[in-house]
């Protein structure tokens, strides 16, 4: 798989004046802002996605993205992925071999038909109550590695620690390590990062668990 992305930027640093509520006013400031973009998903070509983004690590974000879209099986099946600064946001360019680029343009077409129910590419609620496949994972692991694993996640994310602002997903060893990060201002889009990171480091997921700064859907 290649990659030809041009440079990202995750947080802005902006000028700020403190306003003096209890603390002295007028006080020059620099403050950290993270960065939320609109990032337009392409496969093969055909428009697929606009997702509301911090434009770093995309090339995790477009493997994870893809898994879980189901548009691939394994990072393998992607040919190359392109991220280019374009007016007004990014471009993320996912470039598919043929019988995969037919799944995608088959996703995207039930896209456009559809209503904005905010469940894209799903044509009724039977294709969203679907069953899943059931998850046969099972790892050792006990209240006091969640603990370690929350207590030390902070150190992990330095776009968290400059802004304050975005959330963070993070692939833990049993024992409560954290192996792997990822931030985006998005929580889901933080998990498809770290999804992508693992495949690409061909880390096996149900090594694991994965630890959320925010809440998981059910």
């Amino acid at each position: 798989m290649g990659y030809r992305a041009t440079m990202t930027s995750d947080k802005i640093d902006l000028p700020a004046r403190r306003l003096g509520l209890g603390e002295p006013g007028d006080a020059e400031l620099t403050r950290s802002i993270a960065v939320e973009a609109p990032v337009s998903v392409e496969v093969g070509g055909i428009a697929y996605a606009v997702m509301m983004a911090t434009p770093a690590d995309m090339e995790d974000y477009a493997v994870g993205f893809a898994l879980g879209e189901g548009l691939i099986e394994t990072p393998d099946q992607i040919g190359r992925v392109d991220v280019d600064a374009i007016e007004g946001g990014w471009a993320l360019r996912i470039w598919l071999p043929p019988e995969r680029n037919a799944i995608a343009l088959d996703r995207a077409r039930k896209r456009v038909s559809a209503s904005s129910c905010g469940l894209c590419g799903m044509e009724n609620i039977e294709e969203v109550l679907r069953p899943l496949p059931a998850v046969t994972a099972r790892i050792a692991t006990d209240r006091s590695a969640l603990a370690a694993a929350l207590a030390a996640l902070g150190e992990h994310q330095p776009l968290g620690r400059a802004t304050g602002a975005v959330h963070a997903a993070a692939f833990c060893s049993p024992g409560g390590e954290i192996r792997l990060v990822r931030e985006d201002v998005g929580r889901h889009n933080a998990l498809d990062k770290l999804i992508g990171a693992l495949a690409r480091a061909r880390i096996d997921p149900r090594a694991g668990f994965i630890l959320l700064s925010a809440r998981g859907s059910d």
